[in-house]
């Protein structure tokens, strides 16, 4: 991790500008981040990156949360992620009634012979349930599909070590892809 990264995040905390400053030093990484998971999207979705960067940005603005160091800020920033597109999604089927829900490639939850889409509020609602089941592996999975974490940073993360990572992923996967597809 890059010293001046933790240098900026522990200022953030008593001075607002060093939030900014923060935020600057990361916006190429929340960029690509926030470019990633709409690529994972619909075609003819209506968010571009940088209007979800912008809503990343505000969210985590208002965050009364104490950012530890880069891997929990990037935890924070993928969490915040997900919430904006579940919100977008509602939002998108509030205004049409119940329309048909937007949908989200699960790149990497299936093979690539067999892509597996589901509608963001399905995957949300799957990863709250795996969640109070099994709080590490949803952490895992989101660390890793939210935020583009390695096996070895996750594992660092976490406090795992890498192979756990490897067999909570396999879990998690094959746990998402039963309930995506029950559902």
């Amino acid at each position: 991790m890059n010293d001046n990264t933790t240098q900026l995040i522990h200022d953030s905390h008593h001075d607002p500008t060093a939030r900014n400053r923060l935020w600057l030093h990361l916006l190429r990484e929340m960029r690509a981040l926030a470019h990633v998971r709409l690529n994972g999207e619909r075609s003819g979705h209506t968010l571009e990156t940088d209007a979800l960067v912008n809503e990343l940005y505000l969210k985590l603005n208002q965050s009364k949360l104490s950012i530890n160091d880069r891997s929990h800020f990037m935890a924070v920033a993928a969490r915040q992620l997900r919430l904006i597109l579940v919100d977008h999604a509602r939002s998108k089927n509030r205004i049409k009634r119940g329309g048909v829900q937007q949908q989200m490639t699960l790149r990497g939850l299936a093979d690539k012979d067999q892509q597996s889409s589901a509608g963001v509020l399905d995957l949300h609602s799957a990863l709250e349930a795996l969640s109070d089941r099994d709080a590490l592996t949803a952490s895992i999975l989101e660390l890793h599909f939210f935020a583009g974490f390695s096996f070895a940073e996750i594992a660092e993360s976490q406090g795992v070590s890498v192979p756990t990572v490897t067999r909570k992923m396999s879990l998690g996967k094959a746990w998402l892809h039963q309930r995506l597809d029950r559902d």
